[in-house]
C-alpha cells in the first residue's frame, strides 16, 4: 500500500465566521476544498501546509495548530493521511 501525506490549512476571517476556500478543477471534476495538498519529500507536514496555502491562495500564514487528523484507505491500495492545521 502506497501512503500519500496530505496537509490542509483552516484559513478564517478575524471573527471565525468565514471559512478560505479554493476551487480545485480538474479533467474530471469541480470542487472546492481547503488549501493544501501533498507532503513534498523531507518537507514536514506544517511545512507544506504553509507551502501549499502560499501556492494556492497567494497568502503567507503561520501554522497554530492541528485542527484533524484523518486517514483514508483508496480502493487502488493508496492510503492518505489528511493533516488539517490551524
Amino acid at each position: 500500500m502506497i501512503r500519500v501525506d496530505v496537509a490542509y490549512s483552516l484559513i478564517t476571517d478575524p471573527t471565525n465566521s468565514k471559512v478560505l476556500m479554493v476551487r480545485n478543477i480538474d479533467d474530471s471534476s469541480d470542487r472546492w476544498s481547503l488549501p493544501g495538498g501533498a507532503v513534498e519529500r523531507d518537507e514536514s507536514l506544517d511545512q507544506a501546509a504553509i507551502r501549499e496555502a502560499k501556492e494556492e491562495t497567494g497568502l503567507d500564514i503561520k501554522v497554530h495548530g492541528i485542527v484533524s487528523v484523518n486517514e483514508c484507505i483508496f480502493v487502488k491500495k493508496r492510503r492518505t493521511c489528511i493533516i488539517y492545521y490551524i
